[in-house]
């Protein structure tokens, strides 16, 4: 659930990073109590963090957002292109020498899923290598630019499932856990807000992204197109690089991570929020993966199939950013319901049953803003279970590791549930009602964990 944010240092202490900062959970559905403790005084990064140890301020301040800049640039390169597969599978299945291959999703579940599997792996290896995280950008960046440059020569599939997907996905999995543990130091009270800009990025790069991508395709070709990114990335993101810095960069001796207290894993609401998050990833991305070729079996244009892609993107940016802030002060169990609950409405209303052009893009529209916003509750989904910055990272992990999986699974079941006849009439078209009545099946049951909300209080709970 959503927590009220203090400091907590000890009798004459001085807190040099958000390794210092707890987090204390709180019961009401909105949170407008504050701390009346002294230390919250200097959770602002004025006092303690910014004078005695030369650190600059937290949640504000030049040197902040210009992190935030520079995160959300490398985002919405990098993660915006995987997210964006929807365009390369459109391309690849239907000309050589991929044409007619059902197993060409498996690119893009490795490239989106291989991100969240490894974060068990990564979060303590960033925990560990603390001062070497501007060093796993520029080498998470450089996997992804040899990644795509490595499946611009391939001509058969696995060695596109294996550049675009697996190389490009370790890529920025080592980037996304350095980039969180450097925000994390950044922003404290207004995680939620800042965890929405950052997950938000991909989405804004992707609003014209999708239409630039179907132009190079199609002029030429997949190879090609793949090489001009690769150089793009390495033009934009490299500036962008210069500004991700950590504010504990000056320190001596980086500062010390508490011990993980794993017991609270034990406990019912971390059952809770793992089935939901893995079954909202199993389905998650399975809209932006088959719009565009339900799209084409209805006989929609390649820009209008794009344009599908533009406005899930877009609503999606709105829903992180809203979500994210809302949930600083709003308990979590209560967004995961809305989100939930109401993107398997808009699936099994507006995909089942729409044929238009407009039916369409109100379900990109919708889907976007419920399910998009989900994964901006990852941050209180931690801070709901503990206390210990470093063990929020380490938990993040853990659901990012869990929505991955789902994401895996999804390649294999999807396939499975895709009809090969297209009949107008039917729901669903008839070809996609399997993965339609799958997608609002598994959201309906994501829902159920809302009802934590009336057990927030429950010690048993959490």
């Amino acid at each position: 659930m959503s927590s009220s944010l203090s400091t907590t240092p000890g009798a004459g202490s001085v807190a040099t990073s958000s390794t210092d900062l707890k987090i204390e959970p709180s019961e009401p559905l909105f949170k407008f109590e504050v701390s009346t403790r002294a230390s919250f005084e200097k959770s602002e990064g004025q006092d303690i963090e910014g004078e005695d140890m030369g650190l600059e301020p937290v949640d504000g301040g030049k040197s902040a957002w210009l992190f935030m800049v520079g995160a959300v640039i490398i985002d919405a390169i990098i993660w915006g292109f995987p997210l964006n597969f929807g365009v390369f599978q459109d391309y690849y299945t239907t000309h050589p020498p991929f044409e007619g291959n059902l197993l060409i999703s498996m690119v893009g579940t490795f490239a989106t899923g291989i991100a969240y599997l490894g974060g068990p792996l990564m979060a303590p290896l960033t925990i560990r290598y603390h001062a070497y995280r501007r060093h796993m950008v520029i080498f998470g960046a450089s996997l992804c630019v040899l990644g795509n440059i490595g499946a611009s020569f391939g001509t058969q599939l696995w060695i596109i499932v294996v550049c675009q997907g697996v190389i490009y996905g370790v890529g920025f999995l080592i980037i996304s856990y350095a980039t969180f543990s450097m925000l994390n130091e950044w922003f404290i009270k207004k995680r939620g807000l800042a965890y929405g800009i950052l997950l938000s990025a991909a989405g804004t790069g992707g609003l014209g992204l999708p239409f630039l991508l179907q132009v190079l395709l199609e002029k030429y070709g997949y190879a090609m197109t793949l090489r001009i990114y690769a150089v793009a990335t390495v033009i934009i993101v490299g500036p962008a690089i210069l500004l991700v810095r950590s504010r504990t960069r000056h320190l001596p001796k980086p500062p010390k991570a508490e011990k993980i207290d794993y017991s609270v894993l034990k406990k019912p609401i971390f059952a809770s929020l793992s089935i939901c998050n893995f079954l909202q990833g199993l389905v998650f991305y399975l809209p932006s993966i088959f719009l565009p070729s339900f799209a084409a079996d209805l006989a929609f244009s390649p820009t209008d199939r794009s344009i599908l892609l533009v406005l899930i993107h877009l609503t999606e940016v709105i829903g992180l950013l809203s979500i994210g802030h809302v949930s600083d002060f709003v308990d979590v169990h209560l967004l995961l319901l809305g989100s939930s609950f109401g993107s398997a409405i808009v699936v099994y209303v507006l995909w089942g049953l729409g044929k238009t052009m407009l039916h369409l893009c109100i379900l990109a529209l919708l889907f976007g803003f419920t399910a998009g916003s989900f994964e901006a509750l990852f941050p209180r989904f931690a801070t709901a279970l503990t206390d210990n910055p470093s063990a929020e990272l380490t938990f993040f992990g853990f659901f990012e590791f869990q929505r991955g999986l789902g994401m895996v699974l999804a390649g294999p079941i999807s396939s499975a549930l895709i009809g090969r006849v297209v009949i107008e009439e039917g729901y669903g078209i008839e070809r996609y009602k399997g993965i339609i009545l799958f997608v609002g099946s598994v959201l309906v049951v994501c829902s159920f964990s809302g009802v934590g909300w009336l057990l927030r209080g429950k010690t048993w709970y959490r």
